[in-house]
C-alpha cells in the first residue's frame, strides 16, 4: 500500500473518550428519556408510597457506682468487678432491641391486638414475625463519648410512635427490676447455702484444734499467750544480767587478792570498796579529825589533855577504816562467789527451757497449720454473713438502670418519603440506567464512532473524514460541491481530494476505485462529490459507474436510466468514448453503468474491463470509479487489480469487525488499498469545526471590507445533456 499520508494516532484513551462523546451525542436521546423515565418513577412513588413518622427519646446509662451498691456482686465466687462506662452504654444499647423485651412489650400493652400497630402484617401472625418486623421499626446508638442512647422509632402512624418509644423504655426498666430481684434471690439462696457449708467447715477445724491440744497437752501455743517462750525469754535475760555482774565483781575480786597481803588501805584502789558508802563516810570524818588536830596542835602544846584526846580518837577512826575496808572486801569476795553460782544455776534453768522450747516448736508446727485453718474459715464465714446481711438489705431497692434524658415527642412530618431524596435517587437513577444503557449500547454495537478509533482498529489511515449534513429534501442528495460549495462537508471533500492528490503524485495513480463494505455506507455520494472535486480543481474527470447491480448515476445526473454505459461498451454493442458524456459540470464526465445483465460479475472478470480502464485513463487526468459493497457480491474484487488506488468507505454505522472483514478480503485479492474514507462523522469538532471557525472569520473580513460573498451557481434541477 502506497499512503502518502503518515498516520497520526492519538493515545487511545483519548480516542476511547471522543469515541465516548461521539456516542454520547449520537443517544443523548436515550439518556434524556430515561432521566425522564426515574423522575417519573420518583414521582409516582411520592404519589404513592406510605408515610413514615418517627420519633426518638434519649436515655442515659446509669453506672452502678451512682446505685445504691456501689460495685457489682460476683455470686459465685464473692469478688467484685468494676464496670466501665462504655461497657454500661454498650450493654444497655443491645439490650433495649432484644426479641425478648420487645415480646414482653407486645405482651404486655396488648400490641397484638391492635390493628394500628404494624398494620401490614396479616392477622394472625406468630409473635416471632412481630417481634421481627418490630426491632426493624426500632434502632439504637450510643452517642460517641458519652452514656446517651439515642432510641428511634419509625411507624406509619406518628401516636403509634411515641407510644411505643414510651412503652420500650418503661419495659426496659420494669424487666431490669424483676431481673435484680430475681438475681439478688438467687445471690442470697447462693450464700446462704455457703454460709452453711463454711459454718460445718469452721466448726470441722476448732474441733480437730481442740483434740491437738489435748493430745499433746499444749494449753497455749499462740504467738500471744505462749509460756515456754515467755519464760525461755525471761531466763535469758536474767542469766545474762547474771553473767554481766559476775564479771564486774570477778575483776574487783582479783584485785583483792593481789592486794591481800598489803595494808588495808591498799584495797582502797578496790573501786567496789573505794565507792562503799561506809569507806566513804570514814573518810570523810578522818579528813574532819586531821584537820581538828592540826588545829589543836597549834594551839595546845604536844602532850595536852585535849590534843592527845583528839590524836587517840583520830588513830581509832583510822582503826574503824582498816576494819571497814577488810569489810567491804569481805562483802565483795561474797557478792563475786555469789554471783557466780547464780549464773550457773541461771544457765541450767535455760538450757532446760531451751529443751522445752524445742520440744514445743515440734508440736506448734502442726498446731500452727490447724489454727490458720481455724481463722481462715471464720473470715471466709464472717464474710459470707457480712454480704447475706447486704445482699437481704438492697434486695428490694428499686434501682434505675437507666435516666430518661428526653422523652419522645408526637412526630408532625414524615421522614420519608423525602421529596428532595426520591427526585434525586429518580434523577441519578435515570441517569445510571441511560449511562448502562449507553454502555450496553457500545459494547453490543462495535461501530466506529471516531477517527482515530477507526484508525486504530483497522490498521489504515483516514483519507477523508465526511460529516453528516442536513439537506433540504428538495435538493439532490449528492451534488454536494454543487449545491453547497462553502459547507463544512464540502470542504472535506476538497481535503479529501489534496489527500488522493498527494498519493497519486509520487506513484501516478490516476484510477481510484470507491467501494465499502456493505451498500447505505455512502460510496457513491464519496465518489460523485470526490469526481466533482477533481474536476472543479479543472483536471479532466471521468466518473464510471460500476455498481451494475444497483446504478445510480444516470438519475443523479441526467434524470433517467435507459443511458448505454460500462456494460454496453465491455459487451462492444458501443464504442467506449460515445459511452462517455460530459455532464454540466465543467471537465467531469461520466460512463454510466449501461444496460443491467443477469450476470455482471461475469462481464467484469474478462480483461475487456481493463483495458476499458487503460483507455480511459490515458484520456483522462482522474478516473473515478462506484463499485459495489464488497460483502454482498465479489464483483469489486473482480476490479480492484485493473485500478492504481482503492479508496473504502466506512459509515460510522457499519461494526469494525465487518469493516475488517472487507479489508481482509480487498487485501487478499492484491487490491491497492491506499486507505478509508470515513463518511456520516460527526460535525462537532475535529476538522470540520475548525473550517467553520475560519469561514466565519474570512465572512467577518469580507464584511467589515465591503465585499458579498460568492454566490455559487446550482445546475439546474433537470438533465443537462451534453453529448460528446
Amino acid at each position: 500500500m502506497n499512503s502518502t499520508q503518515p498516520r497520526s494516532l492519538e493515545p487511545s484513551f483519548a480516542s476511547d473518550f471522543r469515541g465516548a462523546l461521539a456516542l454520547l451525542r449520537e443517544k443523548a436521546w436515550l439518556l434524556i428519556l430515561c432521566v425522564l423515565a426515574g423522575t417519573s418513577a420518583g414521582a409516582l412513588y411520592l404519589a404513592y408510597s406510605p408515610r413514615r413518622y418517627a420519633t426518638q427519646a434519649v436515655v442515659q446509662a446509669v453506672m452502678p457506682t451512682e446505685q445504691d451498691e456501689q460495685k457489682v456482686l460476683k455470686a459465685d465466687n464473692g469478688d467484685t468487678q468494676e464496670v466501665k462506662g462504655e461497657e454500661i452504654a454498650k450493654n444497655t444499647e443491645q439490650s433495649l432491641t432484644s426479641p425478648e423485651l420487645l415480646l414482653n412489650l407486645i405482651e404486655s400493652a396488648e400490641l397484638n391486638k391492635d390493628h394500628a400497630f404494624l398494620p401490614n402484617l396479616k392477622r394472625p401472625v406468630s409473635n416471632s414475625k412481630m417481634v421481627e418486623e418490630l426491632a426493624k421499626c426500632i434502632s439504637t446508638q450510643v452517642r460517641r463519648g458519652t452514656r446517651l442512647i439515642d432510641i428511634r422509632v419509625e411507624d406509619q402512624s406518628p401516636v403509634m410512635a411515641q407510644k411505643i418509644a414510651d412503652l420500650l423504655i418503661k419495659e426496659y426498666i420494669n424487666e431490669n427490676f424483676k431481673r435484680h430481684i430475681e438475681a439478688s434471690q438467687t445471690a442470697y439462696n447462693f450464700l446462704l447455702q455457703q454460709a452453711e457449708r463454711l459454718k460445718a467447715r469452721l466448726a470441722k477445724s476448732e474441733d480437730e484444734l481442740q483434740a491437738y491440744k489435748e493430745q499433746h497437752g499444749a494449753v497455749a501455743l499462740g504467738e500471744k499467750d505462749n509460756i515456754v517462750v515467755d519464760n525461755l525469754l525471761e531466763l535469758n535475760r536474767m542469766a545474762t544480767a547474771a553473767k554481766g555482774t559476775r564479771l564486774k565483781l570477778e575483776a574487783d575480786y582479783g584485785q583483792i587478792r593481789n592486794l591481800g597481803n598489803g595494808t588495808p588501805t591498799a584495797l582502797l584502789a578496790v573501786p567496789a570498796i573505794a565507792s562503799s558508802p561506809g569507806v566513804i563516810e570514814l573518810q570523810k570524818t578522818i579528813t574532819q579529825k586531821e584537820a581538828e588536830v592540826a588545829t589543836l596542835t597549834q594551839m595546845y602544846k604536844a602532850g595536852h589533855p585535849i590534843h592527845n584526846a583528839a590524836l587517840k580518837q583520830l588513830q581509832e577512826l583510822k582503826a574503824g577504816l582498816d576494819r571497814m575496808i577488810l569489810k567491804a572486801a569481805d562483802e565483795v569476795t561474797s557478792a563475786y562467789e555469789s554471783a557466780g553460782t547464780t549464773e550457773k544455776r541461771l544457765q541450767e534453768a535455760l538450757e532446760d527451757q531451751e529443751k522445752k522450747a524445742l520440744a514445743q516448736n515440734k508440736t506448734a508446727i502442726s498446731y500452727k497449720v490447724l489454727h490458720q485453718e481455724v481463722e481462715s474459715n471464720r473470715a471466709l464465714y464472717e464474710s459470707v454473713l457480712t454480704r447475706m446481711k447486704e445482699t437481704d438489705l438492697t434486695k428490694s431497692v428499686a434501682r434505675d438502670v437507666i435516666r430518661v434524658i428526653s422523652h419522645p415527642l408526637l412526630p408532625e412530618q414524615p421522614i420519608w418519603p423525602s421529596k428532595s431524596r426520591v427526585m434525586l435517587l429518580g434523577v441519578f437513577g435515570g441517569f445510571a440506567l441511560g449511562g448502562g444503557l449507553l454502555l450496553l449500547t457500545s459494547v453490543l454495537d462495535g461501530s466506529l464512532k471516531t477517527v482515530d478509533l477507526a484508525e486504530r482498529q483497522l490498521g489504515l489511515s483516514v483519507l477523508g473524514a465526511i460529516p453528516r449534513c442536513g439537506r433540504p429534501k428538495w435538493l439532490t442528495d449528492d451534488l454536494l460541491l454543487i449545491e453547497r460549495p462553502g459547507s463544512v462537508t464540502a470542504e472535506s471533500f476538497r481535503s479529501l481530494r489534496a489527500s488522493l492528490s498527494l498519493i497519486g503524485k509520487n506513484a501516478g495513480h490516476k484510477v481510484f476505485l470507491f467501494t465499502s463494505a456493505v451498500k447505505a455506507e455512502g460510496k457513491s455520494f464519496c465518489a460523485i462529490n470526490c469526481a466533482v472535486a477533481f474536476a472543479q480543481q479543472g483536471l479532466k474527470t471521468l466518473l464510471i459507474d460500476a455498481d451494475l447491480r444497483s446504478p445510480s448515476m444516470e438519475g443523479i445526473f441526467f434524470g433517467r436510466t435507459a443511458v448505454p454505459g460500462l456494460s454496453d461498451a465491455i459487451t462492444g454493442d458501443v464504442d467506449p468514448d460515445a459511452a462517455v458524456r460530459m455532464t454540466n459540470i465543467h471537465k467531469l464526465s461520466l460512463l454510466c453503468a449501461g444496460t443491467q445483465l443477469d450476470t455482471p460479475a461475469e462481464l467484469l472478470a474478462g480483461e475487456a474491463f481493463g483495458q476499458l480502464v487503460k483507455q480511459m485513463a490515458a484520456q483522462f487526468d482522474r478516473v473515478v470509479i462506484d463499485s459495489t459493497p464488497v460483502e454482498p457480491v465479489s464483483d469489486t474484487l473482480l476490479l480492484v487489480g485493473h485500478v492504481h488506488a482503492t479508496c473504502l468507505v466506512v459509515s460510522t454505522r457499519t461494526s469494525a469487525e465487518l469493516v475488517g472483514q472487507t479489508i481482509r478480503k480487498l487485501r487478499n485479492a492484491d487490491s491497492t488499498l491506499v486507505g478509508f474514507i470515513f463518511n456520516g462523522v460527526s460535525g462537532r469538532g475535529g476538522a470540520g469545526h475548525s473550517y467553520r471557525v475560519y469561514r466565519s472569520a474570512d465572512d467577518r473580513a469580507r464584511a467589515e471590507s465591503g465585499q458579498r460573498p460568492p454566490q455559487p451557481s446550482l445546475p439546474s434541477p433537470g438533465p443537462v445533456l451534453q453529448e460528446s
